[in-house]
């Protein structure tokens, strides 16, 4: 589990939920668009009795760049200084990705856009619409979901499953490419070309 998890954990034990319940209501709220005020309301919370939930809840929004794994940062850095463009594709309540976003402030300068998506459109529908075969075009997402749905809508994509070993990822495994950790992906990267 990686530190934001356990940071977001400890929060909703410390108002009295136990991780089992918490991880469940986080599960289902994860495939529609996670936003803390409806993980807070499927957990039983009314808007009153959620005030000092969602304050502290919001507050890890805000320390985004404190949960940044160690090898994003530099990575990130080195492609931008390459050449790379970088685009942010986020699904989920977009209000609620615009604050996990606002919240890493050191990886905004090397990203050129930003996408927020959700139920009436995905990643690949973004990718779709926003690169062409033309262009070496990578999405990296721990997700297989996202990674099959582009090779289907925009099979130009190079798909790239990030399952970090240091948190013990256990999303299904993608059929391509999957990689552990940012400094696999820059050698990947170098190595097939951009």
């Amino acid at each position: 589990m990686d530190l934001y998890a356990q940071d977001l954990y400890a929060v909703f034990e410390r108002c009295g939920y136990e991780y089992e319940v918490v991880k469940e209501a986080e599960k289902t709220l994860s495939k529609t668009g996670y936003t803390f005020t409806a993980h807070a309301k499927a957990l039983g919370e009314s808007d009153e009795s959620s005030e000092v939930l969602l304050k502290e809840l919001n507050q890890l929004l805000k320390r985004g760049d404190d949960y940044l794994f160690s090898d994003v940062l530099s990575v990130v850095k080195k492609m931008h200084e390459s050449g790379y463009t970088l685009r942010l594709i986020s699904f989920g309540t977009p209000s609620y990705q615009k604050k996990k976003w606002d919240g890493l402030l050191l990886l905004q300068p090397f990203f050129t856009e930003t996408h927020f998506v959700h139920q009436d459109e995905s990643k690949a529908d973004v990718l779709a619409r926003e690169t062409s075969s033309d262009q070496a075009v990578y999405l990296v997402d721990d997700s297989s979901q996202w990674l099959v749905e582009a090779d289907q809508k925009a099979p130009w994509v190079h798909c790239v499953q990030m399952l970090r070993k240091d948190i013990g990822s256990t999303s299904d495994r993608y059929e391509g490419d999957v990689l552990e950790d940012f400094n696999e992906l820059l050698q990947l990267v170098q190595r097939k070309g951009w």
